[in-house]
């Protein structure tokens, strides 16, 4: 693994201990009775991998293992499972961060004897679980690839219509994952279509995802439904953090000077380019606001918004 990052990597370490990566907090305290989720741990394994983090790494694969062992999303504060079974979400992100330990040589026997336990499981066509799982699978499985890729290209069938170039009848969160992973597709697959499809979709996104030319999150009270009117509160790091990984990967393809400036403008809705005027991320904590809400703020900063923080971070340097 290549050697550690200049990001400041305080809060995401101070989350961190021996088990895994605790969900939430309290203002940047943890708030230790929401435990740990899969989610995280396998989010966190992406960027430790990327950004040389092998402690954090070894802790982060070991949860994952636990999880799947357990069948449970979650552990308590006590570290012992909740009976909660692994959402589609979590699983495909699992798969994602498995396959790339494995294309990386990290831990290489163990992660690929955990993906195993995660490919006897049915995504059920959930559509982020499958995109995240086709952003891992170009390193190991291209026949899977190609069928999650048939299902997805069906449901942008089913649901497409004059401008709205998208799999769903909303937008929700996390969005830019599904373009992102189209375009990863079409690398590995050398598809044309597949690309102009997952151009198509990003550049829907980035028309979508503005208010008077600012960058936005579709808001969580409502989230956008085709045809009606946009929320835009509460919105979560998540979204403009993968806009920055997806633009990212749309310029390095084509070299069009627009999605440059669409990651350079999402990755500053982090440091105040935003609805609200302010940033979310402490340069002296390493920290990330949980989001932008109708009063301002979050006080909180979790996990989930630290992890996605850094994932833009770590893009836009890189």
């Amino acid at each position: 693994m290549r050697s550690k990052s200049k990001i400041n990597l305080n809060h995401l370490l101070n989350l961190t201990d021996d088990f895994g990566i605790w969900q939430h907090t309290d203002g940047d305290n943890i708030d230790k009775k929401h435990g740990y989720s899969l989610d995280d741990a396998a989010r966190g394994l992406v960027l430790a991998i990327g950004l040389g983090l092998e402690n954090e790494a070894k802790v982060y694969l070991e949860y994952i293992r636990l999880s799947l062992k357990h069948k449970s999303n979650f552990f308590d504060q006590y570290r012992r499972p909740i009976k909660f079974f692994p959402s589609e979400d979590a699983l495909g992100q699992s798969i994602w961060a498995l396959s790339l330990a494995m294309s990386r040589g990290f831990m290489t026997e163990k992660a690929e004897s955990v993906l195993k336990e995660v490919d006897k499981i049915d995504l059920d066509g959930n559509i982020r679980g499958l995109s995240y799982s086709i952003l891992g699978l170009v390193h190991t499985d291209l026949s899977r690839v190609r069928h999650f890729v048939s299902q997805i290209n069906k449901k942008i069938a089913d649901h497409s219509a004059g401008h709205w170039y998208w799999p769903e009848k909303s937008l929700t969160y996390g969005n830019a994952i599904m373009p992102l992973s189209l375009m990863e597709a079409a690398h590995y697959l050398h598809d044309q279509s597949l690309l102009d499809s997952g151009l198509r979709m990003l550049n829907f996104l980035n028309r979508t995802m503005k208010k008077n030319k600012l960058p936005i999150a579709i808001g969580n009270k409502g989230w956008y439904q085709k045809g009606e009117k946009k929320a835009f509160f509460d919105q979560q790091p998540i979204d403009p953090a993968y806009q920055v990984l997806a633009n990212k990967k749309a310029f390095s393809i084509t070299k069009e000077e627009k999605y440059r400036l669409e990651s350079e403008s999402y990755y500053k809705w982090f440091w105040g380019h935003n609805i609200v005027g302010l940033p979310l991320v402490s340069k002296e904590k390493g920290s990330c606001s949980d989001g932008i809400t109708a009063e301002g703020i979050s006080l909180n900063s979790g996990a989930e918004s630290v992890i996605c923080y850094l994932m833009a971070e770590e893009s836009i340097n890189d």
